[in-house]
């Protein structure tokens, strides 16, 4: 069964689009709403908190193609995410 959530836009363009430093290509907010996976085609993923939109962790990388997809599991303990050279990376528990 699906659900909407909804959660405030940033208000700035610097916490908006700062962190990546190429496009975003795929986000995914977690079941609760609370945090929002993003994916870019600078090969890398970052996790926001959609309360304050500041960035959960670091820079996640390791891939050596831009960012495809992403996504929560139902649960929100993890994050698949799948990249133009052919890596899919499981973050969480």
């Amino acid at each position: 069964m699906g659900r909407i959530v909804s959660v405030a836009l940033p208000t700035t363009a610097e916490s908006a689009s700062g962190p990546h430093q190429e496009c975003v290509g795929c986000a995914s907010v977690s079941p609760n709403g609370a945090d929002l996976a993003s994916g870019s085609w600078d090969k890398a993923n970052r996790i926001w908190k959609t309360e304050s939109w500041t960035i959960f962790g670091g820079r996640l990388e390791g891939y050596e193609n831009l960012v495809t997809d992403i996504s929560f599991s139902p649960d929100g303990e993890r994050i698949v995410s799948s990249s133009h050279d052919g890596t899919i990376t499981t973050l969480g528990d």
